[in-house]
């Protein structure tokens, strides 16, 4: 699908970067010329059509083609083969648009990378892996540069369900038809596509918290919290390692019909927990707790600004109900420095409230330490002490 004028026009005047795919996603293309003609004029007639809007900053050549023909079939082919992302498209973005980047596709696997093998290590990843606990091993020891796509499911709202699923079909979640029917695929039946999804939100919120809630409104809440936490660990997972880490494309934002899916905004524009937790997290200047190392929580101070500015803070631990550090920093320009540190207790969780003055505006940020499984009730009672969000 290709956005049309009044979309680019809005990421044109509102400084939102656009990626753009040309469309082809998940599957080996045809290779005759008679399919590579067609492509090419639709390809001419994109890149004609969009290469004046200053957003468009990358052209990809596909979503996860070159992944489909080397990791998801027995019968493995080279994608440097693929004519349409290695011939068609490198000459009509040459002599129609040669001034913008292009990625041959999303995930790219370039010849050294295949014949490595090495498909886990590619710079530019889409990191999905078992989608297990967020802080597994999958997540906390993916090498990519850039995650070109990743997310983490998260319940709707209690409101939005009901929406979209009968009286009687609210809860519970197990062997409930309509629940798979909003599962992304429109189909009942356990086995059908996508069919995992409800059971996978559901061992993400008893991985978090040792177990699944008897109700609709504590599942939904509890999956929001699992989804939340994730997104942040994500995000600041890649800030405080920057420039190693340098950006994530989330899939997905807002929901194009009603499911329980892994959209940060449900179709009913309902904001899940995950977009108050991503807020604070992509805030310019952003004090962030990076994870476990040597024995401690080293607190990271990022700086997205364009010039330097001097952060005053403090650092509250909500469990043991005292003060852990405190001081002033100046941070250069587009920095991520380590400005302090603290003991890591893997004894117990302890939820720390970060807060911080900045060009005279007071923001905040949360970090919840310790392994899985949380008291819910522990998280809640810290989390709304902190003000951090109504729950």
């Amino acid at each position: 699908m290709y956005e049309d004028k009044e979309f680019f026009d809005f990421c044109d005047s509102h400084g939102i970067a656009v990626w753009q795919d040309f469309a082809m996603g998940c599957a080996a293309y045809p290779q005759n010329d008679d399919f590579c003609n067609r492509f090419k004029y639709e390809a001419e007639y994109v890149v004609r059509n969009l290469r004046q809007h200053t957003s468009l900053i990358l052209w990809a050549g596909d979503n996860e083609c070159d992944e489909a023909l080397t990791e998801w079939s027995s019968l493995t082919s080279n994608p440097e083969n693929n004519k349409l992302t290695r011939i068609v498209l490198p000459d009509v973005i040459r002599r129609l648009d040669p001034i913008r980047t292009f990625l041959p596709s999303s995930p790219y696997v370039d010849k050294i990378a295949f014949e490595a093998r090495k498909f886990q290590n590619l710079p530019e990843k889409h990191l999905w892996g078992p989608r297990d606990y967020f802080k597994g091993d999958f997540y906390r020891n993916a090498l990519a540069h850039f995650a070109s796509e990743t997310g983490y499911h998260g319940c709707p709202d209690t409101e939005s369900i009901k929406e979209f699923i009968s009286p009687s079909k609210e809860w519970p979640w197990k062997n409930n038809d309509e629940w798979l029917i909003h599962a992304a695929c429109m189909e009942k039946g356990e086995n059908v596509p996508y069919s995992y999804r409800i059971p996978l939100m559901v061992s993400q919120v008893e991985t978090l918290f040792g177990k699944v809630p008897e109700n609709l409104e504590e599942f939904a809440l509890e999956s929001q919290i699992s989804q939340a936490e994730a997104m942040k660990y994500f995000i600041e997972r890649f800030r405080t390692a920057k420039w190693r880490r340098t950006g994530i494309i989330w899939w997905n934002l807002i929901d194009g019909w009603p499911q329980f899916s892994d959209s940060v905004v449900d179709y009913y524009y309902r904001k899940k927990l995950a977009y108050y937790y991503i807020k604070r997290s992509q805030q310019p200047v952003c004090l962030m707790f990076a994870e476990p190392d040597n024995g401690y929580l080293k607190l990271i101070a990022a700086n997205d600004l364009c010039s330097d500015t001097e952060v005053e803070y403090t650092v509250k631990d909500l469990t043991d109900k005292k003060t852990v550090l405190s001081g002033k920093n100046l941070l250069n320009k587009f920095s991520s420095i380590e400005i302090g540190k603290v003991i890591f207790d893997n004894s117990k969780p302890h939820f720390y409230h970060l807060i911080w003055y900045t060009d005279g505006k007071k923001l905040e940020n949360h970090y919840w330490s310790g392994t899985p499984p949380y008291d819910i009730d522990e998280y809640l009672k810290c989390a709304k002490k902190a003000e951090l969000i109504n729950l």
